[in-house]
């Protein structure tokens, strides 16, 4: 694309319109960035004034282009309103019942806002021939939507979930290299662990199962110390603390006091 010259630009239209008359006109040019000779030819959304239009476009368009020609054409392109093949009364009513009956069918199945935003077309027409019907139909199907009952077992939405977290336990409980098996762990592999997250409050048995078996960090290393010691002791028949650390992925620097004292005892036995 090739770049605009405003100072060519800036140059013509000062040629063509006197200084003081753009002044009076609230159109003075300069040279800042925020001109709005310079904003016209930018590539942008921003609108500009009828007078604007004209001082560009006279300083920049040949000699023989004329303002008052123009609106002397512009005047004279009818003003009536066009409608050399109306459509035949039989046929539009045929067409009301076949959309009403689409557009019908579509609420039913997905709701005002996707039908709007997957038949635009047919929205379109409605709304354009027959207003009145669409907005009283879209209105009571918002309404009815609204009655709907949508309650959730929570009863039998709580005893699955719970189902489904022992389930994830039994297959994590003494794998070694299993992480630390806290409340956002558990969720993060549920199907529905953000809902489950926000209605705790109405499931009673999930609440319980997360106070009993979640682990917080003396509960991890305990259990990877218990299963490494496990290991070391079928495999070599002794324990060494370096070992045991080693074997369980953790060392002296994470450990807390109570797994300290615990590995204390393990190692004096």
């Amino acid at each position: 694309m090739k770049q605009v010259k405003q100072g060519d630009i800036h140059e013509r239209v000062l040629s063509r319109w006197p200084a003081d008359w753009l002044v009076q006109q609230g159109l003075a040019i300069h040279n800042e960035s925020g001109c709005w000779l310079q904003a016209i030819f930018r590539k942008h959304r921003k609108s500009f004034s009828y007078l604007e239009h004209i001082v560009a476009l006279d300083s920049l368009l040949p000699e023989s282009w004329n303002i008052a020609t123009v609106l002397d054409e512009v005047q004279s392109i009818p003003t009536g309103i066009y409608g050399l093949h109306p459509v035949p009364q039989e046929e539009k009513s045929d067409q009301l019942v076949e959309y009403r009956a689409s557009w019908q069918q579509l609420l039913e199945c997905h709701g005002v806002k996707l039908a709007r935003l997957s038949h635009q077309a047919l929205y379109a027409w409605l709304y354009r021939h027959d207003r009145r019907w669409l907005l009283e139909f879209n209105r009571q199907h918002y309404q009815s939507r609204a009655r709907e009952n949508h309650r959730v077992d929570w009863p039998k939405r709580d005893r699955v979930t719970c189902r489904q977290l022992l389930k994830i336990l039994s297959e994590q409980t003494w794998r070694l290299d299993s992480p630390r098996l806290s409340m956002r762990w558990y969720l993060s592999r549920l199907p529905t662990g953000a809902m489950v997250e926000k209605k705790l409050s109405k499931m009673p048995l999930t609440r319980l199962f997360f106070k009993r078996y979640c682990e917080d960090i003396t509960d991890y290393q305990v259990r990877r110390l218990a299963f490494a010691s496990g290991l070391l002791v079928q495999k070599e028949g002794t324990l060494r603390r370096w070992r045991l650390l080693r074997v369980a992925g953790l060392s002296d620097e994470r450990l807390t006091s109570m797994s300290e004292r615990l590995l204390s005892d393990v190692l004096e036995d």
